[in-house]
């Protein structure tokens, strides 16, 4: 949809989410930067979780980047210095310093070719819980982006996905 705007020479326009948030402090009217990366492929890998962050949750909270290239690498960034908008490697870092990052992962999808059918995934809830990281508590407010290799996408061979906010709750 965004394409068929621009090609009609709409240079600036709003676009609104009707559907709400993780976040109950975001009412309806709440300004938020929408920010992608359309990879190599012609595909904007998208953020999605399901679930909720929770302190001792055994339930998932799965954080998840859609569309991505098919058998690359990639991983998580998070971080809980708030939102941010930074040129990074082509792309727009929407996670304010200090940043951490998960292990890496392998994207799947098809077994041949290159397409758009990789997907990550990572269980927030169990890395809360493995205490890895000190600062992730109830109360704390964390935002995530995905990261992956793109081959050819200039100027250094990677991708961002949009990003997450979501505050850990009890």
């Amino acid at each position: 949809a965004v394409r068929a705007i621009v090609s009609l020479g709409t240079r600036a326009f709003v676009l609104t989410n009707a559907a709400g948030g993780v976040r109950p402090e975001w009412k309806p009217g709440t300004l938020m930067a929408i920010s992608d990366h359309i990879n190599l492929q012609g595909c904007t890998p998208l953020i999605a979780w399901k679930g909720m962050p929770r302190v001792g949750n055994p339930a998932p909270f799965t954080i998840e980047a859609l569309k991505v290239r098919n058998l690359k690498s990639g991983l998580l960034f998070y971080g809980t210095g708030g939102a941010a908008a930074v040129p990074f490697q082509g792309g727009t870092m929407c996670v304010a310093q200090p940043v951490r990052r998960t292990v890496l992962q392998s994207s799947g999808g098809s077994a041949a070719g290159n397409d758009c059918t990789g997907h990550f995934s990572y269980d927030f809830n169990a890395y809360i819980a493995g205490g890895a990281d000190p600062a992730l508590i109830a109360g704390q407010d964390v935002r995530a982006e995905y990261w992956s290799r793109d081959p050819g996408s200039p100027p250094l061979n990677t991708n961002l996905s949009n990003a997450v906010g979501f505050v850990i709750g009890s």
